[in-house]
Formats: structure tokens, sequence, C-alpha cells
């Protein structure tokens, strides 16, 4: 229900990378287009540096994978694949630009206006 009140397609994308894939906010978050792997089968495998920094490889369906490789455009290997929607060019991380924390409400401000 969360996914298909997404307001926008960068939303709904984000949302579906996230349940698919079980990712945690702070692996969705830094999550650049290296650590994206296109497989033979379609299918999107995710290289993740997750808690106590250990890594995990989780796979996203052929589905969504196509819609993910389709929003990259020409962005660079280094390049956040959910750039921030208030900054475009900047990830939407947990630090700003200035490499300052964000406040814990704000890394899930999508799932608030979502919701509302």
């Amino acid at each position: 229900m969360l996914i298909r009140a997404a307001k926008t397609d960068r939303d709904r994308l984000l949302l579906q990378v996230a349940y698919f894939g079980g990712l945690r906010v702070s692996e969705l978050v830094s999550l650049t287009w290296a650590q994206v792997i296109r497989r033979d089968s379609g299918d999107a495998q995710l290289a993740l540096v997750g808690k106590g920094s250990k890594e995990r490889q989780v796979l996203i369906p052929a589905a969504i994978a196509a819609r993910l490789f389709a929003s990259r455009g020409d962005a660079p290997a280094a390049a956040p694949v959910f750039q921030s929607a208030r900054r475009p060019g900047s990830p939407s991380s947990a630090r700003s630009r200035t490499g300052h924390r964000l406040p814990g409400h704000g890394r899930f401000a999508i799932e608030r206006k979502q919701i509302s």
C-alpha cells in the first residue's frame, strides 16, 4: 500500500528497492551505482555494506531492476543511486552536503509524507 501511494516514480522505485531487497535505511541512502550489478537473468545484485561493516549481497527482481537501470541515465559508478530530492546531485544520505548528520526524523521524511 505504501509503495502504491508514492507520489513520484523515484519514491516508488526507492521504496520497491528497499522492500524487495530488505535494505536498511543506511544501506539504501548510501547505495552507489558501483554496488549495483546487472545479472544475466535481468535481476540486479546489490553489494551492500550494512550493520557492523558486514558485507552482504541481495537480489532485486528483474522488473524492478529494469526500472532501476533505466533511472541511471549517464550517472558515474560513484554516483548515488537515489539522489536527494531536495538537492539534486547529492545523495539521499544520512549526512548533509557539509558532512553534518541529518536529524533522525529527516531520514524518514518520505515515509511520513507517504502515510499522510
